[in-house]
């Protein structure tokens, strides 16, 4: 029977922002050329090479490796460029998966996000656009958790919404994007695992790490029929 859901915000709630991603790669390979006078395809062409070097499964931990990896940026400089350009994001959950969130509490579920964002950014988003109301449990990521993003904070997090409404792990589902940051820590404490699909990690599908695997862009339609199957 399940009573609670803990999601991770980008790429479950939110879509990965393309643009977002887009002008990090142009910062890191501007920063690139200047350090090293190559040329913009070569250092195109070095960035992806990083990308696939990379050992992250987060897309947005992926491109600050590949900058660690071309001296590009230190840690806290790609950092502050990534909160730079995020406040100027105007970000909006679709409709449909507002209306999901509803039937949920409706429903009666308990609902938590764990996020690798800023309690202030996810706070603040969350006010925005008038959803916050839907959210029992907001855990978002202490600073310690920025230099070993495979820390145990997301576990602990986990462990935290179990205890705190006194649920089994059996009773709650998680949902994220990521197999080494949202899915391993589910699946070390019992809890049943989805992992949500997007352009970003369709890699993912092959690998069997989750209980069950949604794509995001239905995922408003087949979570609830999910969690019908399961609870009946």
């Amino acid at each position: 029977m399940i009573k609670g859901l803990i999601f991770d915000f980008d790429g479950v709630l939110v879509p990965i922002d393309v643009t977002l991603k887009q002008k990090l790669r142009e910062k890191i390979i501007i920063e690139y050329c200047t350090k090293t006078s190559v040329t913009k395809e070569q250092a195109l062409a070095h960035f992806n090479q990083a990308i696939s070097k990379s050992t992250y499964d987060d897309a947005y931990y992926k491109i600050q490796d590949a900058a660690l990896q071309l001296n590009s940026f230190q840690k806290n400089e790609f950092n502050n460029l990534f909160d730079q350009l995020s406040q100027k994001r105007v970000i909006k959950l679709d409709n449909t998966i507002v209306d999901m969130l509803r039937c949920f509490k409706e429903y009666g579920l308990i609902i938590g996000i764990v996020t690798l964002s800023s309690k202030e950014r996810i706070d603040n988003i969350l006010l925005n656009t008038n959803v916050r109301k839907y959210f029992d449990f907001i855990s978002s990521i202490p600073k310690k958790f920025l230099e070993s993003p495979r820390s145990e904070w997301k576990k602990d997090a986990y462990q935290s919404f179990l205890t705190k409404y006194k649920l089994k792990a059996s009773e709650v589902m998680c949902l994220g994007d990521t197999q080494s940051i949202d899915i391993q820590p589910s699946n070390y404490l019992g809890i049943h695992s989805v992992l949500v699909i997007h352009d970003d990690n369709r890699e993912l599908t092959q690998k069997g790490i989750a209980d069950h695997v949604l794509d995001r862009d239905t995922l408003h339609e087949t979570l609830p029929l999910l969690i019908l199957d399961i609870n009946n």
